[in-house]
């Protein structure tokens, strides 16, 4: 079949005809499109970029008190009870918090991104920060005097408590990602009326097949309106 004849057929159905008058009148509707240099974002991209700010304001917050409390309930007594301990306690705190607000900017930053730029900016880094523990723990070390087993039990102790601000973070953020895709897929497209959209598309909101051919005529280039009139 050649491909007059196979659009010489598609013009005698009834639903090509309305999806074929729908998505002239939408491109007629649109005109000409422009990007703006200076776009400004829509309602909802600021509405959704004013929560994702207030959640890592929240759990900054929660991290600056959890640094705090480890200041005051560990590492003092510790200092208090024996100074080794209290220093190895003090100079594990450095690099867990390092490695906790980077994750915490990472997620703050791609969680409006791809995936993978999320995944490349929060697992990715994994063995940076693991490298930057290491050169860490062995400078801390060499100090003379600094008891090896604090110093790890510390370290773990930290990483564990800045975890739980990190995965609260990670869990709201994906949280609020998720309602607004789910939102997104809910608004219904503005870009083709409802009669002509094919989710809603039924015979009976069509016109009669010869005001629909009429339509076709009227909206159809030169080349169409022959093959409209060749189904007359």
């Amino acid at each position: 079949m050649r491909n007059a004849d196979l659009f010489r057929t598609l013009s005698g159905c009834r639903f090509y005809r309305t999806y074929f008058e729908a998505g002239r009148a939408a491109s007629r509707e649109a005109g000409p499109t422009r990007a703006s240099p200076a776009a400004r974002p829509s309602s909802e991209a600021l509405a959704l970029r004013i929560a994702r700010n207030r959640i890592v304001k929240k759990y900054a917050v929660i991290l600056g008190a959890m640094v705090l409390g480890s200041l005051i309930v560990v590492v003092a007594p510790m200092w208090l009870a024996y100074e080794p301990f209290g220093r190895a306690c003090l100079l594990s705190l450095p690099p867990m918090l390092v490695c906790a607000a980077s994750w915490m900017a990472g997620a703050w930053w791609g969680s409006d991104r791809h995936p993978h730029v999320l995944l490349a900016v929060t697992l990715g880094l994994i063995p940076v920060r693991v490298l930057m523990v290491l050169g860490w723990a062995w400078l801390a070390l060499a100090i003379p005097g600094m008891p090896v087993e604090a110093f790890f039990l510390a370290l773990m102790f930290h990483w564990i408590l800045f975890a739980c601000a990190e995965v609260g973070m990670m869990v709201e953020l994906s949280h609020l990602g998720a309602h607004s895709a789910q939102d997104a897929r809910q608004r219904p497209s503005a870009a083709v009326p409802a009669q002509y959209r094919l989710d809603t598309f039924h015979p009976e909101n069509g016109a009669s097949a010869d005001s629909a051919r009429h339509d076709l005529v009227q909206v159809a280039p030169a080349d169409s309106r022959d093959l409209a009139a060749s189904v007359r």
